[in-house]
């Protein structure tokens, strides 16, 4: 009976830690469109003990859930570029899909497998590091594109933004990571004369 209440203890406490965990992840989410899978899913391996796997499952399941409310408020204040989303959409969505076919042939189990998520994990967190440091310099870098390279506004920016959203989904669906921060410095770079606020929700609106 002691060791039955003491699991029991522990196990509350266990749901505690994660509703506060993801109170302070969804509320920096909500407040600058980054930084939710860069938090939780090394929170949920490391802190939490969660397989690398259900780790990254978890977290976009949350992602996709805390997000919706933020485009919601996005949508209302005109924020988002749907036509700039979508081109993303375009590129990640089959590239989503093969990544995770060829994960499903992988028992989910074994060393490799983890490996693959941590591998992922580590690369992820560091392209989204660079990214939040150099964010600016990357805005600077996509402002002299656009008047240096005839056709760069129309063409050829919409075909980088396939790619991204390709980059992109390969990343995200490894490691559940890149979709805030990196999304958002690479909209920073394709277009560097929208306003933070139209980055972010256009963000947002493509990682859901």
């Amino acid at each position: 009976m002691a060791e039955s209440g003491f699991f029991n203890v522990n196990h509350l406490m266990d749901q505690i830690l994660f509703i506060i965990t993801g109170f302070f992840v969804g509320l920096l989410v909500g407040l600058t469109g980054v930084g939710g899978g860069s938090l939780m899913t090394p929170l949920l391996i490391f802190g939490f003990g969660v397989k690398p796997v259900v780790a990254v499952g978890t977290d976009l399941v949350f992602a996709a859930i805390t997000k919706v409310t933020g485009i919601w408020i996005h949508w209302r204040k005109d924020n988002i570029d749907w036509r700039v989303a979508g081109l993303m959409v375009l590129g990640s969505f089959p590239s989503s899909l093969l990544t995770v076919y060829l994960m499903s042939q992988i028992d989910l189990d074994t060393p490799l497998m983890n490996l693959l998520v941590k591998e992922g994990l580590g690369v992820a967190l560091v392209l989204t590091s660079l990214a939040l440091v150099f964010r600016r310099r990357m805005n600077r870098i996509g402002r002299n594109l656009k008047a240096g390279i005839p056709g760069y506004h129309n063409g050829w920016r919409n075909i980088a933004t396939v790619f991204a959203g390709i980059f992109l989904g390969i990343l995200v669906t490894i490691s559940s990571v890149g979709g805030g921060a990196l999304g958002v410095a690479m909209l920073a770079f394709m277009y560097p004369a929208f306003s933070t606020r139209r980055i972010v929700g256009t963000d947002l609106a493509y990682a859901v």
